[in-house]
């Protein structure tokens, strides 16, 4: 199969177009024919060698940690999907097998989650690493929900976008931080109060919002996780 792959770590110019075998679907796997994927901050790690202290690499190495396409091989016990359906699934690239700029990935069976038929591929390829960072952070480690402020630190980018609609859909408010041309933006996802980090202090923006309540800044690791649950 084509794919984009690394044959050692480094800038953007290591990429390049080869021939490899494609994957197979053992037990518990499944094989899909990428449509699309997404590029997230998290690829770029991957090709200049930031993520080897969580996973082994194999070269030649391809990148991408998400992908939206058509199921064309199932392995022995997977039972939720059938070769022919439409599906969005993280790869298996977190435990150091091939991404997804490639014609094919191989995912656990657990990561494939079959698409309605109004979601397109291409919106669901955007949906994995994003969504998922989006839903832990506000979600299963914020715990938002009525009464609570979510601030959400860069709204208008695809972790933000995600996190002021779940945070939303708990019943929070929302404060978000983006340039004044996100504005609307922000505002038609469902944010409460938008904070022009270019002009104002951040910090001291929320503090003044004394409709917010009590709130607090806590550091978050850069990349990781975009919107914090502040009381």
């Amino acid at each position: 199969m084509k794919a984009m792959v690394l044959d050692h770590f480094g800038g953007p110019e290591v990429l390049h177009m080869a021939d490899i075998a494609a994957p197979q679907a053992t037990p518990g796997q499944i094989v899909v024919q990428v449509a699309f994927a997404s590029v997230n901050p998290a690829d770029w790690k991957a090709r200049e060698g930031w993520l080897a202290q969580y996973f082994q690499y194999e070269f030649p190495f391809v990148v991408g940690f998400d992908a939206a396409g058509i199921v064309t091989e199932v392995g022995d016990g997977v039972t939720h999907v059938k070769p022919g359906d439409r599906v969005v699934t993280p790869g298996n690239q977190g435990l150091g097998e091939r991404g997804s700029y490639a014609e094919f990935v191989r995912s656990a069976a657990e990561r494939v989650i079959p698409l309605p038929d109004n979601v397109s591929l291409k919106d669901a390829a955007s949906l994995p690493t994003a969504g998922m960072t989006a839903w832990k952070a506000t979600l299963d480690n914020g715990h938002a929900g009525p009464g609570k402020l979510v601030v959400v630190n860069g709204g208008a980018g695809g972790t933000g976008s995600f996190a002021i609609q779940l945070a939303k859909m708990a019943g929070a408010q929302v404060a978000c931080t983006c340039s004044d041309a996100n504005s609307d933006y922000v505002r038609s996802l469902g944010a409460d109060h938008v904070i022009d980090y270019r002009r104002v202090n951040v910090v001291d923006a929320i503090r003044a919002g004394k409709a917010y309540g009590n709130v607090h800044t806590t550091a978050v690791p850069s990349g990781e996780i975009r919107g914090q649950l502040l009381h």
